[in-house]
């Protein structure tokens, strides 16, 4: 592919890319990893997906993702656990270790299918404290660990202690994040790697420990946002909420904040000043092809989880009103949620059960929005809100609340959808009518615009922004052209 301006100093390099958990029910931050790490492999470079959890099913997951289409065969997509279970570990010295467990008692053991995989045993004076096992296919012991919680390490350990194939102890660690580091810098080497922290998790003392898990001059380290970063409402003193609080450190030892709008962007650099190492990565619209589809009736589409934080009672109760001056108009929604009894209640209350179907979850639902009237966007906040885009692939315009972060970026407001204040049900209301009741050039002209939006989210348009971005952080490191040339 000739789209996407690689340069020689990129060519052999690693971008690794750190997530806590894959599962092969994915969507949202998941899907759009699969799609960025795709992306790479596409254009010749090496991409890796990390994950940390202990789970056994990765094999089964691997295949699922990749048999789904939603996986390229050519990512990697590594668990810690599978790492260390290989001979991965042979290959570094044996060190003299100091004995650990000995002072845990009243074993237990998991089996399955008559291999044993985990032993451990509890903490006598009833601490949530457990020194575990892990046992490679072979019988041999892979790990040893005092383990805070459960055995997937996330509240904490302590002792680790990693085991080569021959029961030797290759490397003696003092906590998890020393596990995670050293695992990272295993697979990082000597080769220059970008590493990509798309996951957040905090420890129980409130720090934030993906961030900045190795360092070096071989090494590139970027954050991205998938979530809120500053407390609302946003003023100049705003707070951050957990897991940013620790702003001056991004702001210094990070080569990239990576924020998925403008707007979050500016609210972060409007807070703590602009720096050379915040950029702006929007999402890439995840769809194969790009479609102009021809509105079929008066279809309503709204593709959300039934939460709270979703507000799918407003877009009901604006529907109810469009109903009145628009007998032949449907709502349906796509999603499945906590709220979904109370919704159901909302429909029955407003005698529109004839007119308002509630789908559930389906991961094809954004093929609704093909011949659609128009979707909808009501929620209290989103991170990118990448139902707009999925929308308007099919040449489907969207009315949204104007709320942080999303709308505002992808919507041109009376061009290819509209915006409307957050909360304001009537202005909702008034806004689906005006598409509804658009003349069919008028229409044609907005669902043609809506098209034409989603295409500037195009793969090779986003991720030559990433291409671009791991180029200036080499060029800030000092990193010459000659060099670079040389890498």
């Amino acid at each position: 592919m000739s789209d996407v301006q690689i340069p020689s100093s990129l060519t052999n390099a690693k971008i690794v890319i750190v997530f806590g958990a894959f599962r092969s029910g994915v969507r949202g931050g998941m899907l759009s990893v699969l799609w960025r790490a795709r992306r790479f492999v596409e254009y010749g470079l090496s991409a890796q997906i990390l994950t940390f959890d202990y789970h056994l099913d990765y094999p089964l997951i691997r295949e699922q993702l990749v048999q789904s289409g939603r996986m390229n065969d050519q990512v990697d997509l590594v668990n810690i656990h599978e790492y260390l279970k290989s001979d991965a570990l042979d290959s570094l010295p044996v060190i003299d270790a100091k004995p650990v467990g000995d002072d845990f008692e009243e074993s237990e053991a998991d089996v399955l299918r008559y291999k044993l995989i985990i032993r451990s045993r509890s903490w006598p004076i009833g601490e949530d404290k457990h020194f575990v096992e892990y046992f490679r296919d072979n019988g041999s012991i892979y790990m040893r660990a005092t383990v805070i919680g459960d055995r997937s390490m996330w509240k904490g350990a302590q002792d680790i202690q990693l085991l080569g194939s021959d029961g030797q102890v290759r490397a003696e660690l003092a906590s998890t994040r020393d596990l995670w580091a050293f695992w990272l810098q295993q697979i990082a080497g000597d080769d220059e790697v970008f590493v990509i922290q798309d996951f957040q998790y905090m420890s129980q003392s409130g720090d934030e420990i993906f961030f900045d898990l190795i360092s070096g001059s071989n090494v590139y380290n970027y954050r991205v946002a998938h979530g809120a970063t500053l407390a609302a409402p946003i003023t100049p003193t705003t707070h951050l909420v957990p897991g940013w609080a620790a702003a001056d450190r991004y702001n210094a030892e990070s080569d990239g904040l990576v924020f998925l709008t403008d707007q979050q962007l500016e609210h972060w650099s409007d807070r703590f000043g602009q720096n050379p190492n915040q950029f702006s990565i929007p999402h890439e619209c995840m769809v194969d092809s790009f479609e102009q589809s021809n509105q079929d009736g008066e279809r309503c589409i709204l593709i959300a989880s039934l939460t709270p934080l979703k507000r799918v009672g407003d877009a009901i109760l604006a529907f109810s009103g469009v109903l009145k001056k628009r007998p032949g108009a449907t709502l349906e929604v796509f999603g499945e949620g906590p709220s979904r009894d109370d919704l159901l209640k909302l429909i029955a209350e407003l005698g529109v059960e004839h007119a308002v179907v509630l789908h559930g979850y389906s991961a094809g639902a954004a093929q609704a929005c093909a011949g659609a009237a128009l979707s909808l966007l009501t929620s209290t906040r989103e991170a990118f809100g990448m139902t707009i885009l999925e929308s308007m692939s099919r040449g489907c315009p969207v009315v949204a609340y104007d709320i942080d972060y999303g709308p505002r970026t992808m919507i041109s407001h009376g061009k290819d959808g509209y915006l409307v204040e957050s909360g304001d049900i009537a202005e909702l209301e008034r806004a689906m009518l005006r598409v509804l009741e658009a003349d069919s050039a008028s229409r044609d002209r907005m669902r043609a615009a809506a098209l034409e939006k989603a295409k500037t989210y195009s793969g090779p348009a986003v991720i030559q922004r990433w291409i671009d971005m791991f180029e200036s952080s080499q060029i800030r490191r000092g990193v010459t052209a000659a060099r670079r040339e040389s890498l």
